[in-house]
């Protein structure tokens, strides 16, 4: 049986993957998907270094100059591997062959009780990671000589410190934690939508533009089924990945919870985003004027969304990491199912009513 909207629909199917910009998306999506691990120990270990404390695999190998014995015992404690040297040039040759990780000067006057600075001088590697596991095994060293230090010198100070007493001091939550559930899962659903949201606006400013709506309405076609087949294509691209995406994560050892309800919840929002890109498109014809309105409109819709108890992004996140009771899950349900009703209620409306401004367009 002929349906002109699904037919409409595997149209844009047909050539939807000849686009590469969304080729390239996907591509962009299965890699962050499949290789999360990697990305989350990199990433994470940018914003707090912390994270890597207790990954490394061998001890550091130290070119020290100078000597402090209570410094270089510390060092020994944290199982670091300390070479002395004499001169610099030939600790500087020895770290630009490779054979240390790193290069630490000390002073041959410490005075740790003295009145002094101390000035220590650490040569790190140019590589961001191997710098990075390095330090992570020295500071410890360096952190307690600090505390030494300042107490070797606590005479000095002429009153009493305040002593404050906290019983219970909050625990902070995983780095892994905070950026696989707040950051990556909400990346990895939200993309899809998004992208969604600005293909029908494609679809529907391009017919305009190459005037070929105009052959569309020649067929036993009306325009209202143009614009549901076109929506009907962004929308049934979205499921398909986030699921997909989800199924990688679990792939990957990365427990995500409430799978099915998040497929749910993003195809709701997602129907949202493509109905306000289709009314969008339909006032504003032109590509890169509906583009443009389209990027600001998403901006103003996730910004003023945090009003609500639980914005998409943070209901995401508390359904993937399970922390949600089934009664709140259906509330927020009912409320991003609402929303898409008004809206194609309003682009219905807006179609069908005699002077809407796509048929101007195309008359023009």
């Amino acid at each position: 049986m002929y349906n002109p909207i699904l037919t409409i629909a595997r149209k844009e199917l047909s050539t939807l993957f000849s686009e590469k910009t969304l080729i390239l998306a996907l591509l962009i999506q299965l890699f962050v998907a499949s290789f999360s691990s990697l990305l989350i120990v990199g990433l994470t270990s940018l914003y707090d270094p912390e994270t890597l404390k207790g990954q490394t695999t061998s001890n550091a190998e130290i070119g020290v100059l100078g000597y402090q014995e209570k410094l270089v015992s510390l060092m020994e404690e944290e199982k670091i591997n300390i070479h002395y040297y004499n001169d610099l040039q030939r600790a500087l040759e020895a770290f630009d062959r490779g054979r240390i990780d790193a290069i630490l000067t000390i002073p041959d006057d410490i005075d740790p009780g003295g009145t002094e600075i101390i000035r220590l001088t650490l040569y790190l590697p140019e590589s961001d990671i191997k710098g990075t596991f390095v330090v992570m095994q020295i500071k410890e060293s360096l952190s307690k000589f600090e505390s030494f230090v300042r107490e070797k010198r606590s005479h000095r100070i002429d009153f009493t410190p305040i002593t404050l007493h906290v019983e219970k001091m909050p625990k902070k939550s995983a780095k892994y934690f905070e950026f696989i559930y707040t950051i990556l899962i909400p990346l990895l659903v939200f993309t899809p939508i998004i992208i969604s949201g600005g293909l029908v606006v494609d679809f529907i400013t391009e017919e305009v533009e190459r005037h070929t709506i105009e052959v569309l309405l020649t067929a036993p076609v009306s325009l209202p089924q143009i614009i549901a087949g076109k929506i009907t294509t962004a929308i049934a691209i979205v499921p398909p990945q986030v699921a997909a995406w989800l199924f990688f994560l679990d792939l990957t050892n990365t427990h995500v919870a409430n799978i099915p309800t998040i497929v749910l919840h993003s195809t709701l929002i997602a129907l949202t985003i493509i109905l306000t890109g289709s009314l969008i498109a339909i006032e504003y014809p032109n590509r890169s004027t509906a583009q443009y309105i389209y990027s600001l409109t998403l901006i103003l819709l996730f910004t003023t969304s945090y009003i609500l108890p639980d914005s998409p992004l943070n209901l995401t996140t508390r359904l993937a990491a399970g922390s949600i009771d089934p009664e709140e899950t259906l509330t927020h349900l009912t409320l991003y199912t609402t929303i898409p009703i008004i809206l194609y209620l309003s682009l219905h409306a807006k179609i069908t009513r005699s002077n809407y401004t796509l048929r101007h367009h195309i008359s023009d």
